[in-house]
């Protein structure tokens, strides 16, 4: 189960680690930065993650990588596993973040995060296809909900916008600069 996929991580610590204006006591497993989840791992798992391996790396912990484990089929293991970047590198993607943060703070960050996820995942996997990838994972389909029918994306984006109308080439470049360096620190499965 779950305490066994930590287990086999190494022993847990919770160090505080403080870089610039930022700090936090961050969850480690021997020299790993670990997050938990007790269900499905979803795109704020994997960007709660990837901030704090920037920040233990920023502030010169030198983690060997982060690691996801999260519900993966019946059980539970490492869904993500992502390369720790060097600290210079793990600064600089923290000021860059800063900065889009920043830039969209009065007005909310336009990209919804599972349907922006979809579409650079979707470009990785088989360049031209991350848009339909982003479009089905924003209208759903008979099998699942469309993230669109999420109460706050509805508040954010209003209630039933069409793909078409939400996909321009702004919002899935928005998408490929926040979710880009994230995707190239992951370790494929």
């Amino acid at each position: 189960g779950l305490v066994n996929a930590l287990e086999t991580l190494g022993p847990p610590r919770r160090p505080s680690h403080h870089w610039g204006p930022w700090q936090a006591a961050i969850p480690w497993r021997g020299d790993a930065v670990v997050l938990a989840h007790t269900a499905q791992a979803r795109v704020s798992h994997r960007l709660e993650l990837w901030l704090q391996l920037l920040l233990a790396s920023a502030a010169g912990a030198a983690p060997s990588r982060g690691v996801l484990i999260a519900r993966d089929g019946d059980g539970y293991g490492p869904v993500l596993v992502l390369t720790a970047p060097d600290p210079v590198a793990a600064r600089d993607e923290l000021e860059r973040l800063a900065g889009l943060e920043r830039q969209w703070r009065s007005r909310g960050w336009p990209v919804p995060p599972e349907t922006g996820w979809s579409h650079v995942a979707g470009e990785r996997k088989k360049p031209g296809q991350g848009r339909a990838k982003a479009a089905g994972t924003w209208e759903g389909s008979g099998f699942h909900a469309g993230e669109r029918n999420r109460a706050e994306m509805e508040a954010c984006f209003g209630p039933g916008l069409a793909a078409d109308d939400l996909l321009t080439p702004e919002v899935l470049g928005l998408a490929t600069d926040l979710f880009s360096p994230l995707l190239a620190a992951e370790v494929e499965r």
